[in-house]
């Protein structure tokens, strides 16, 4: 029978795989470059409402749909009544030996601070494979693509890029993982791109309390040089939330 869920208050809206999270649940030290740009530091973190359910199809399928206040940096309405939408469908094919491949897409829709309408479009792959014999995860492949279409005042303006990131678990407590985000796909004439390169190891003795270690090069179009940025990190959490997901 169907799964229906309800829930209200202020979460992480689901507008693909990655802004659903929380910051402790990062796959990575810091979230996909082109999120970050569309919809800012903190993504679409709202207050309102939302409704799941299990969709009849032979694999297992969701459609989620969010009523929310459109209070951020890509929908900032100066009224009230101007709220934010969003749509999210999930499908989900699992094979014997533990492969699972996830497909979902997104859009999301609202009023802009020019009392115009802002889109944003996005598309997400996740692939699992198990490590040798066992039900461990072992390798997993993660990919999105997102992309904004604003009605302003000045004009219309398209903007978007994607993510695409290996989690490759070499030691039963080791992971290597590496990253490549792009920013400017499309872009506007005139306006440059950013890439960058992550490269990541963690060392995980529990799923509470991984330590973590990034590097990342980035680049801006016109800058004419890179950067380079260096992390650690040590997450330490209590109660139900794992602190990463390093595992199934």
């Amino acid at each position: 029978s169907p799964v229906l869920e309800l829930k209200a208050g202020q979460f992480y809206a689901d507008f693909g795989r990655h802004n659903a999270l929380h910051p402790h649940e990062f796959p990575f030290l810091d979230q996909p470059l082109v999120l970050e740009r569309l919809f800012g530091v903190d993504g679409i973190n709202e207050v309102g409402l939302g409704l799941r359910r299990s969709l009849p199809t032979p694999w297992d399928a969701s459609i989620s749909i969010q009523l929310l206040s459109g209070d951020n940096l890509r929908w900032g309405s100066r009224t009230d009544e101007d709220l934010l939408h969003t749509v999210y469908v999930e499908n989900v094919w699992r094979r014997e030996g533990g492969t699972s491949v996830e497909l979902g897409g997104s859009w999301a829709g609202g009023a802009n601070i020019d009392e115009r309408f802002t889109h944003a479009l996005g598309v997400d792959l996740n692939v699992e494979w198990p490590r040798g014999e066992s039900e461990e995860l072992g390798l997993r492949w993660q990919t999105e693509y997102a992309l904004t279409s604003e009605d302003l005042r000045a004009g219309r303006r398209n903007t978007g890029g994607f993510s695409s990131s290996m989690q490759y678990r070499f030691a039963r407590r080791w992971w290597a993982q590496g990253r490549y985000d792009y920013y400017g796909l499309p872009r506007e004439e005139g306006e440059g791109w950013e890439d960058r390169i992550s490269v990541l190891f963690a060392f995980v003795p529990n799923r509470r309390a991984p330590l973590r270690l990034q590097y990342s090069r980035w680049r801006v179009d016109g800058l004419g040089r890179g950067f380079n940025q260096y992390h650690i990190q040590l997450n330490f959490t209590i109660g139900p939330h794992q602190a990463h997901r390093y595992s199934h």
